[in-house]
């Protein structure tokens, strides 16, 4: 039976369409969590007290909406029971073939907690949670062994070692927390770096994720990764501050003298009171099994914004940006140079360095540095640099390199001064960044360009006047006016669709502009 929107549908019936899942008027207690199945794979789980709108309706999260053409067989269960909701078929989007929610590679994925698509280790095979617990031992003797730092399992698989002594399936990664001596932001940020050095020394592949974390990256059995995120947590007074988001009031006699915990069969370090840290982490209800967690942010608010200022800024769609960069965004070892590389080449002093903002996978800055530029390349994603580091090699060229994050204002004009000081004209690039910024974003944006380009200089600016589903439509117009504030000069500016000639959006509103700025 095909599901349809028809209005003859009663209001106490399960709906599945493009909106999302609508949930009946009686039947669903405000605190279940439901898991929600495509052809019978657990894809997503919501909590309908949380993420029900005011119509009855649970979206889609934006992650899985790409993949939703089709014919799509579904189910709904009530979590950790076997009652199954409702089930049925129904048509989505262009309503041809089935709906697979699957990688390039075939493998299959589901909504992670950040919101974006990964494969879960329950998909993975017991070989993968293994070789977690394997990498956690090895991980965590190597913390612990130079400086001898406190290190000890934490969050998700913290949570399976005392539930049930198994990684939790619907995990994809591994956490370790490591307490710093000293109640000072800026010594865990220092005990931070000097750990990642000692991994690296050690062989382990890492990423600088925030001044006070790190990830650790291990290889799985289809040729994909897992990470283990290394956070720094530290004491002020009896309230304990963790990476990336938290603020607990909690006994330090709670975390050392570490314990031994269990997982996989393999003996790790854990808190000294582990069933304490799991409570002051995730409730009172963490003993219950809770796909759809998440954590209370209005209650962590003023504990999220001191922990952005003390070590990590922001990091809007980082996830899915990393995800991207690490299947289809970093596949290709050598495309094409976009058409707004070629129709900026020419406008280019060859005298001047180019900074490529936002280069991504490298396809840009690697086919400027290879007609002989001095291109240095910047971006969110560590997983993007690393590709572009990847395609550089592949073409046998020379360029630098370096994370920057737009959304964290200190980070951004330290770079931004760096460049400064060295009193040369240089010309920024950036394809495809500004309609992905949020203000915040784009304002230190534009503060970087004007300060690095204070000996002179243009910006190089292409981006989508409109999002795929419409949406800022007066984008243009926004930035336009966003550079003037900024003290800069739009001196050219175009736009319509065929711009991206070759490209996935040829056929969107993409603009143009060349940016100088007044004296």
């Amino acid at each position: 039976m095909v599901l349809t929107t028809s209005d003859r549908t009663p209001s106490n019936a399960y709906r599945v369409d493009d909106e999302g899942i609508h949930l009946p008027d009686r039947g669903v207690a405000d605190d279940a969590v439901v898991d929600v199945l495509l052809e019978g794979r657990r894809i997503w789980s919501f909590k309908a007290d949380r993420d029900r709108r005011m119509n009855g309706v649970v979206p889609w999260p934006p992650a899985l909406r790409e993949h939703l053409n089709g014919l799509a067989t579904w189910s709904l269960w009530a979590h950790g029971t076997e009652r199954e909701l409702a089930s049925g078929e129904s048509l989505l989007g262009s309503g041809e073939g089935t709906v697979r929610v699957i990688d390039s590679d075939g493998r299959p994925l589901a909504v992670a907690k950040g919101g974006n698509l990964l494969v879960m280790l329950a998909d993975s095979g017991g070989r993968d949670r293994e070789a977690l617990a394997d990498a956690l031992v090895a991980v965590l003797a190597d913390l612990r062994g130079p400086g001898a730092a406190e290190a000890f399992l934490s969050f998700g698989c913290l949570l399976g070692a005392v539930r049930d002594g198994h990684v939790i399936g619907h995990d994809t990664d591994a956490d370790v927390t490591v307490l710093s001596p000293s109640s000072y932001p800026a010594d865990v940020a220092l005990q931070s770096f000097r750990l990642e050095r000692t991994m690296r020394d050690r062989g382990w592949h890492t990423a600088r994720q925030t001044s006070g974390s790190f990830k650790v990256w291990v290889a799985k059995q289809d040729g994909g990764r897992m990470g283990i995120d290394v956070f720094g947590s530290w004491f002020i007074g009896d309230v304990m501050y963790v990476l990336p988001n938290q603020r607990v009031e909690l006994a330090r006699s709670a975390l050392v003298p570490v314990s031994t915990v269990t997982l996989e069969g393999r003996p790790m370090p854990g808190p000294a009171d582990p069933e304490a840290l799991l409570a002051a982490t995730y409730g009172p209800g963490w003993r219950v099994p809770d796909p759809s967690f998440s954590f209370a942010f209005k209650d962590q608010g003023p504990a999220i914004r001191r922990l952005r200022g003390w070590l990590r800024g922001e990091r809007l769609d980082r996830l899915a940006w990393d995800e991207w960069f690490s299947g289809e965004g970093g596949s290709d070892p050598s495309p094409p140079p976009s058409g707004f590389a070629q129709w900026v080449r020419p406008q280019l002093d060859p005298a001047r360095q180019l900074l490529d903002v936002g280069c991504g996978n490298g396809r840009d800055a690697v086919w400027f540095a290879g007609d002989g530029l001095d291109v240095v390349g910047l971006d969110y994603s560590v997983t993007g640099l690393e590709a572009a580091a990847r395609m550089a090699e592949h073409a046998g060229v020379a360029m630098r390199l370096d994370y920057l994050n737009l959304y964290d204002p200190r980070q951004t004009m330290a770079r931004a001064a760096r460049f400064a000081f060295e009193r040369a004209p240089r010309d920024v690039y950036t394809r495809f960044l500004v309609d992905c910024l949020g203000s915040q974003g784009r304002r230190d944006l534009l503060v970087m360009c004007r300060m690095v380009q204070r000996h002179g200089g243009s910006v190089f600016a292409e981006f989508r006047a409109a999002g795929r589903d419409g949406s800022r439509p007066q984008l243009p117009e926004h930035f336009a006016r966003e550079v003037e504030r900024a003290g800069g000069v739009v001196e050219h500016r175009e736009q319509g669709t065929g711009l991206a000639a070759g490209d996935d959006d040829n056929d969107l509103q993409i603009c143009r502009m060349r940016i100088g700025w007044r004296n």
